[in-house]
């Protein structure tokens, strides 16, 4: 069981920074996909989108 806790434990802090660099591109396909609209949904798009880079650059 130690053993599958530790392999565990290496392929998520290897892993993890791998999925990180996937972020510019995706702030990229979000800022497309709502590009001049200014309904209430996207609004809220553009906050979240707005918090995950935040947290993508905290992490960075």
């Amino acid at each position: 069981m130690k053993r599958f806790v530790s392999a565990l434990v290496l392929v998520a802090s290897t892993s993890s920074p791998v999925l990180a660099t996937e972020c510019p591109t995706l702030q990229a396909q979000i800022d497309a996909a709502i590009g001049t609209r200014y309904d209430p949904s996207a609004a809220n798009a553009r906050q979240l989108a707005a918090e995950a880079w935040a947290l993508h650059q905290a992490d960075a």
